[in-house]
């Protein structure tokens, strides 16, 4: 009984006071609250609001835009459920399990600068059987000392009172090429920036920059869609949306933890349309349009499958689908 009370106020001193926290902590000690839905409907179940972000753009829109291609139209079952993306994603009534690299980098973030997007808060990992740290859990917090190193070097400010971390902001959304569209709805574009900070590194100085935090197990790797050891072949969207929503600078500030010479690298991403280099300036303005036509592509889907009354999608996924309610989950399928 005092065991369980001491570890909780602990946690509590440590939000409230900066305490640290003892590393005697045992099991997954987790902030998880409950996510806000992402439409709000009328009496009659039509959507009168909607929040697009960049997870529900890739999701949905990018998941059918990239799947309808003639080289890959084989693949017609990886497209997305309506039924889940209207359950889980966009009323938030049900949430997929985190993986355990997703596990990993919330608890570096927790670690780091005090919580996950939406308060989402890791204070410890699965611990060995006698208490003790496994390796991972070990060196990631090496590579949260280093992430303080690389604050202090770089000039990145983290407020006492968390005013410039895990940052939300929004934006009204009007189609710049078609202001009229949609008129019927209020569209918000929104998105919650971990630090929002000066930043000055060698050749870059920003007087204010979104920074974003990624925990990767070896920067060097080259190898599956999230490989930090090409960052030229990954996707952007996320850095694209954030530095046209809140108007600035959009860094990676990436770290690893293998067993050997971990480190850190810095990536500032290319999205100045008025830069002086013309071939970054038509990158950037390349990546501008993408947005656009990927927020765009984002509302319209959804309001197609509204029309359609969010059909359900039998598939694969259905062994993984977050959404218990739907007779589809986990059931036998002829193959």
């Amino acid at each position: 009984m005092f065991k369980w009370y001491n570890e909780f106020a602990m946690i509590g001193d440590h939000v409230i006071n900066g305490t640290p926290l003892d590393p005697q902590i045992k099991g997954n000690i987790i902030i998880d609250p409950p996510r806000k839905p992402k439409i709000v409907l009328d009496k009659t179940g039509k959507i009168v609001e909607l929040f697009i972000s960049q997870s529900l753009i890739k999701q949905f829109y990018r998941h059918y835009s990239e799947t309808l291609v003639p080289e890959v139209i084989h693949q017609i079952e990886l497209l997305p459920c309506p039924w889940r993306i209207y359950q889980a994603e966009l009323l938030a009534l049900f949430k997929m399990q985190p993986t355990e690299a997703m596990m990993k980098g919330r608890y570096f973030e927790t670690l780091c600068i005090g919580a996950g997007a939406d308060g989402e808060a890791i204070y410890d990992l699965q611990r060995k059987s006698n208490g003790d740290m496994k390796i991972d859990q070990i060196r990631i917090k090496q590579a949260v000392k280093r992430f303080h190193v690389v604050c202090k070097t770089t000039d990145i400010i983290l407020l006492e009172d968390g005013g410039n971390l895990q940052y939300y902001h929004k934006v009204k959304w009007i189609d710049p090429d078609y202001p009229d569209a949609h008129s019927d709805i209020i569209i918000w574009i929104e998105a919650t920036a971990d630090i929002i900070s000066q930043f000055h590194h060698g050749e870059w100085k920003f007087p204010s920059a979104v920074i974003d935090l990624k925990l990767t197990g070896n920067i060097k790797s080259k190898f599956g869609k999230f490989c930090w050891g090409s960052p030229e072949d990954m996707d952007h969207l996320q850095g694209i949306l954030y530095a046209w929503l809140f108007g600035m600078p959009f860094i990676y500030l990436v770290f690893d933890y293998p067993a050997t010479n971990p480190g850190y690298k810095i990536y500032p991403l290319n999205t100045d349309i008025d830069n002086s280099d013309p071939v970054s300036c038509v990158i950037a303005k390349e990546r501008r349009r993408s947005l656009l036509q990927a927020i765009r592509g984002t509302i319209n889907q959804i309001l197609l499958e509204e029309l359609h009354g969010w059909p359900k999608k039998k598939s694969s996924q259905c062994d993984y689908c977050p959404v218990t309610t739907c007779e589809h989950h986990r059931k036998p399928r002829m193959v």
